[in-house]
C-alpha cells in the first residue's frame, strides 16, 4: 500500500507474531506515519523487532506501544533504535512496565537523539532514580517538547532533579507530574525552577500532595515566570491561604 499513513491496531492482541509482521512491514513501508498498538499483549520479543524496524524506517513519525509489557528489554531495544533514528516524533510507553532500567536506557537516547518531540512514560514505576536518569538527559536534549511522567513515583529526589534539569533546559514546553507525592519540598524546587525557566507553557502537579507552603512557592514563582500558561494543582491541599497566594 502506497496511501495508508495511520494504522490502528488497538485492543487486538496481536501478540509478539503480529508485532513482527508490523514490522517486517515498516522496515519497506515508506508512506505509513502514525502505528498504534495499545493493548496488544506485545512483549519484549515483538517490542524488540519493532525497534529493529526503527533503524531502518524512515516514515513513521508516531509509535503507540502503551499497555504492553515490553519490560526493560524492550525499553532497551527502542532506545538503540532511538539513537539512531531521526523520523519519530511521538513515542507512547505508558504502561509499559519498563522500570528504571528502561528509563534509564531511553534517558541515554535522549543525549543522543534529535527529532522525538513527546515521549510518554507514565505508570512504569521508574521512581526518583528514574527521574533523575531523565533530568539528566533533559539538560542536554533539545528537541523534547513533551515529557509525561505521571504517577512514577519520583518523589522529592526526582523532583529536585528535574527542577534542576527545568533551569537548564531551553524546549520542554510540556511536563506532567500528575500523582507523584512530591510534597511541598517537590514544590518549591520546581517553583525555583519556574522562576528561571523561560520555556515551559504546561506544568502538571495534581495529587502531588503539597499544601499551603507549597502553593505559596509556586505562586511567588508566577510572579516572576511569564512563559507558564497552564498550571494544574487539582486533587491537592493548597487551602485557603495558598489559594489566596495563588490570587
Amino acid at each position: 500500500n502506497s496511501t495508508l499513513a495511520t494504522l490502528s491496531l488497538s485492543h487486538n492482541s496481536i501478540g509478539d507474531k503480529g508485532a513482527n509482521a508490523l514490522a517486517a512491514a515498516l522496515e519497506k513501508n515508506g508512506t505509513l506515519t502514525t502505528l498504534v498498538l495499545t493493548s496488544n499483549r506485545i512483549v519484549a520479543k515483538g517490542a524488540k523487532t519493532l525497534a529493529a524496524a526503527l533503524e531502518k524506517n524512515f516514515a513513521l513519525t508516531s509509535l503507540d506501544l502503551s499497555k504492553n509489557n515490553v519490560g526493560v528489554e524492550g525499553a532497551k531495544a527502542l532506545g538503540a533504535a532511538l539513537a539512531k533514528n531521526s523520523t519519530l516524533t511521538k513515542l507512547d510507553l505508558s504502561w509499559a512496565d519498563i522500570g528504571v532500567g528502561g528509563a534509564k536506557a531511553l534517558a541515554a537516547a535522549l543525549e543522543k537523539n534529535e527529532k522525538l518531540a513527546t515521549l510518554d512514560l507514565g505508570y512504569n514505576k521508574l521512581g526518583a532514580a528514574g527521574a533523575k536518569a531523565l533530568a539528566e538527559a533533559l539538560e542536554k536534549n533539545r528537541t523534547l517538547k513533551k515529557l509525561d511522567l505521571r504517577t512514577n513515583n519520583i518523589g522529592l529526589a526526582g523532583a529536585k532533579a528535574l527542577a534542576a534539569a527545568l533551569a537548564k533546559n531551553s524546549t520542554l514546553t510540556e511536563l506532567e507530574l500528575w500523582y507523584n507525592s512530591i510534597f511541598d519540598g517537590g514544590a518549591k524546587v520546581l517553583a525555583a525552577a519556574l522562576a528561571k525557566n523561560s520555556t515551559l507553557t504546561r506544568l502538571s502537579l495534581s495529587m502531588g500532595v503539597f499544601g499551603e507552603a507549597g502553593a505559596k512557592a509556586l505562586a511567588a514563582a508566577l510572579a516572576k515566570n511569564s512563559t507558564l500558561t497552564t498550571l494544574d494543582l487539582t486533587v491537592n491541599y493548597v487551602l485557603d491561604k495558598g489559594a489566596k497566594a495563588l490570587a
